[in-house]
């Protein structure tokens, strides 16, 4: 029963008479009635063809050299189903000679597949020119919110690395121009778990100002509760000192007037 509740079959080979045992969570994992009687070729043959030589070594050198195995192979079920599952197993020695293996395998189908979408997901972001930012929202404290990833171009703009970014908090870019009353209206916007857009002037690992222009979204959970916030931020320095040079030649032309006058 507790197999069956963690999704893990089990399994056992008499290695002299070649039968194997499976559990019913197994079968199920198979696709296979109570009736069905495998042998160890048999079972070896529901993996796909490109992972057979891979679970065939597996068994050699746990006979010969008594080597566990732990692999993630693809697998196809009695009915077809193309699957991924885990695979574990061991030989039992008896008098220096292996006399059966066992283990158990798992279908992981669906965390295989999450693990694909993320990390295409992770590539997609890592590729985006703006900085990205994602931080836990269950860490609003006075430390401010920890940071769990950052993209290239968070390294680019910041001259922070991941493995230095990583655990640290926002605030880190933060220095005496940032506005006060900018981070005000961000940190209430995220305590609310709202989404925020902003301006802010932030300070880069070697010191030097920049500009960006950040929106904040948070990211809900499966049971709908804000888990994250994620950071999209764009370089807008060249566009502030183009307005302060604009506002400036203003300024010296209306003063160039005054004098005329």
């Amino acid at each position: 029963r507790a197999g069956r509740i963690a999704g893990v079959g089990g399994w056992s080979v008499d290695i002299k008479a070649g039968a194997i045992h499976w559990s019913k969570e197994a079968r199920r994992i198979h696709e296979v009635d109570d009736h069905y009687h495998a042998t160890l070729d048999a079972a070896i043959h529901f993996y796909a063809p490109e992972a057979r030589p891979l679970i065939e070594r597996a068994v050699q050198e746990a006979m010969a050299q008594g080597t566990p195995w732990d692999l993630e192979l693809p697998f196809v079920t009695a009915t077809g189903r193309a699957i991924w599952v885990r695979t574990v197993g061991e030989a039992e020695w008896e008098n220096g000679k292996p006399v059966q293996l066992v283990g158990a395998f798992q279908d992981i189908t669906e965390r295989r597949e999450r693990d694909q979408e993320l990390h295409l997901l992770e590539s997609c972001i890592t590729r985006i020119k703006d900085a990205i930012v994602i931080t836990r929202a269950d860490m609003l404290n006075d430390a401010g919110p920890q940071i769990v990833f950052v993209n290239r171009a968070f390294e680019k703009l910041t001259g922070y690395s991941q493995r230095e970014t990583l655990g640290r908090t926002p605030r880190m870019l933060q220095g005496p121009g940032t506005d006060r009353t900018a981070l005000g209206r961000i940190r209430n916007a995220i305590t609310l778990g709202e989404s925020v857009s902003e301006e802010l002037l932030n300070y880069g690992k070697d010191g030097t100002p920049y500009w960006i222009e950040i929106s904040i979204s948070p990211v809900l959970s499966e049971l709908g509760e804000v888990s994250h916030f994620v950071a999209v931020e764009r370089d807008i320095t060249e566009r502030r000192r183009n307005e302060v040079a604009l506002l400036d030649a203003v300024s010296r032309a209306e003063q160039a007037s005054i004098a005329k006058s």
